[in-house]
C-alpha cells in the first residue's frame, strides 16, 4: 500500500501451542507483500534469541548462519532453502551473535538497494536496540534531510508483555524498551508491530490514547486482537484439569501423617512417604536413560 501507514495489533495463543510457527508463516506472507525490514524482539537472553534464530532461519531464511563458511554449499541450507534455495534474504543477525552495528556496516548495502527483504532476530535489550536504531538512522534514512525510512517495516514482539510495556506511565516517563520500539515505529514511513502473547492483559490495559512528540504512540493493539487455536494434539490446562484429568493427575494421599502439607519449619520428618521415594527413584532412572543419551550438559528437572 502506498502512502504513509502504520499497524499495530496483538496475537494471543496457548503456552507452547506454536505462537513462533505462527509468525513464521506471518513473516513469509509479509515478505511476498513487500515488507523490506523484519525484526523479531526475541526475549531477553541470548539463549531465547539464538534460539529463535534458528527457528527463523529454518522457516524463513532457508540458510544456516553459523554454517556461512562451510565449503560444502550444500551444508549451509536448512528447512525452507532445501525446498528452494532460489530466493535467500538479506539477515544482520546469526545463531551466534546478535545485531552488531559495525558488521551491518559491512554489508555496506542501503535497504532501499536490496532485492530481498533484510530479517534481523534481537533481544529486548536497550543497547542493542540504541544501536540498531542508529544504524537506521545513519544509513537507510529516505534521504539526507529525511528523518524516515520508506522500506515497509514489521516489527513481531515476542512475549510483547515482557518488557515492552511502558510500566512508568502515570509518572511522566517512559521506560526505555518501551520507547525504543515507539522510536522504531515512528521512524518509517510503513510499519506494522504485531505482539505474541499467552498472557495479554498487559498489552490489552495500555492507553489506548497515549502519545509521545518523541517516541510516538504507545503498542495498543489498536487494529487488531487475534486469537490462535491450538493444535488438536495440544496438551494444555483445558485437557489436564477439565477435558482428560483421570490420564494426567495422580492424587498423593500418604503424606499427611509424614509431612502434612501444612506444617511448621521445625517440623521434624522421620521418614518420607512412599510416593516421594517413588518418585526420587523415578527420576533417578529418569537421568540416568539422559546420560546414557548424551544429555549430560543438558537441564534435567523432577
Amino acid at each position: 500500500i502506498e502512502g504513509s501507514w502504520s499497524r499495530i495489533g496483538l496475537v494471543m495463543g496457548q503456552v507452547q501451542s506454536g505462537k513462533t510457527a505462527n509468525y513464521t508463516g506471518v513473516i513469509g506472507k509479509a515478505a511476498d507483500a513487500g515488507y523490506k525490514l523484519i525484526i523479531v524482539l526475541a526475549g531477553l537472553n541470548n539463549k531465547l534469541r539464538n534460539q529463535t534464530q534458528i527457528r527463523i532461519e529454518e522457516g524463513f531464511v532457508g540458510r544456516d548462519s553459523s554454517k556461512v563458511a562451510a565449503a560444502s554449499t550444500n551444508s549451509k541450507y536448512v528447512g525452507v532453502g532445501l525446498i528452494d534455495s532460489q530466493r535467500i534474504p538479506g539477515y544482520l543477525t546469526t545463531s551466534l551473535r546478535d545485531f552488531n552495528k559495525i558488521q551491518a556496516n559491512g554489508s555496506g548495502i542501503p535497504l532501499q538497494n536490496m532485492n530481498e527483504p533484510v530479517v534481523l532476530v534481537i533481544k529486548k535489550n536497550s543497547s542493542v536496540l540504541a544501536n540498531l536504531l542508529e544504524w537506521l538512522k545513519d544509513h537507510n534514512l529516505k534521504n539526507a534531510s529525511s528523518e524516515k525510512i520508506s522500506e515497509p517495516l514489521l516489527i513481531i514482539d515476542d512475549e510483547a508483555d515482557n518488557a515492552s510495556i511502558n510500566i512508568k506511565y502515570g509518572q511522566d516517563g517512559v521506560t526505555k524498551i518501551n520507547s525504543q520500539i515507539r522510536s522504531l515505529l515512528s521512524i518509517s514511513e510503513r510499519s506494522c508491530y504485531i505482539g505474541y502473547t499467552a498472557t495479554p492483559f498487559a498489552n490489552i490495559f495500555i492507553d489506548p490514547v497515549t502519545e509521545d512528540s518523541m517516541y510516538g504512540e504507545d503498542l495498543f493493539p489498536r487494529d487488531f486482537i487475534v486469537s490462535l487455536d491450538p493444535p488438536s494434539n495440544y496438551v494444555g490446562p483445558t485437557r489436564m484439569f477439565i477435558d482428560e484429568p483421570d490420564q494426567f493427575i495422580r492424587y498423593i494421599d500418604d503424606n499427611e501423617d509424614l509431612l502434612p502439607l501444612k506444617h511448621r519449619k521445625e517440623l521434624e520428618v522421620p521418614t518420607l512417604p512412599p510416593s516421594l521415594i517413588d518418585a526420587m527413584r523415578t527420576f533417578v532412572v529418569g537421568k540416568a536413560i539422559r546420560l546414557a543419551r548424551g544429555h549430560a550438559g543438558e537441564h534435567a528437572s523432577m
